[in-house]
């Protein structure tokens, strides 16, 4: 395709998102109409790294930007074992701000993750994930939660 491309049996993947947000000075809430005219600044982030146990290189084209989908050298349907990728991420949601002395409390949340994926065959994946989430309000009880997912995935 004459398209410049990378491989890595690793990958590094991070984003950040600032959010600005001004609050209508003639919002109804709750049926009363604010008029505090508030402004606020969320941001958030993640960070994750994901490498294959069994070798896998997921192509990614410098040209468009965008991941590959990876070839698993050993399908399960013709006797291997798939591939298996270990991942592990970490992500920040901030939803607490100070605008001209008022508080806005909606949280900061953090949550760790650590995955397990088992691609079967070049279009059949399986995910399980375990997550720790704590969320901290400001001025209310900080909130711990353990979570865990499975998830199946077919690509076509």
């Amino acid at each position: 395709s004459g398209k410049l491309q990378e491989q890595a049996t690793a990958v590094l993947q991070s984003e950040y998102l600032i959010n600005q947000i001004a609050y209508d000075k003639n919002a109804t809430v709750t049926g009363v109409v604010a008029t505090t005219g508030l402004k606020a600044t969320f941001d958030s982030y993640y960070i994750q790294v994901a490498t294959f146990l069994t070798g896998e290189q997921r192509k990614y084209s410098v040209e468009d930007g965008v991941l590959k989908n990876i070839k698993v050298k050993y399908p399960v349907d013709n006797g291997g074992i798939g591939a298996w990728e270990l991942a592990v991420r970490f992500a920040n949601l901030d939803q607490n701000a100070t605008y001209q002395s008022v508080n806005i409390n909606q949280g900061k949340t953090n949550e760790a993750t650590i995955g397990v994926n088992w691609y079967l065959n070049d279009n059949l994946r399986l995910m399980a994930d375990y997550q720790r989430t704590t969320t901290d309000k400001r001025l209310q009880y900080d909130q711990k939660y353990n979570s865990f997912s499975i998830r199946t995935q077919l690509a076509f």
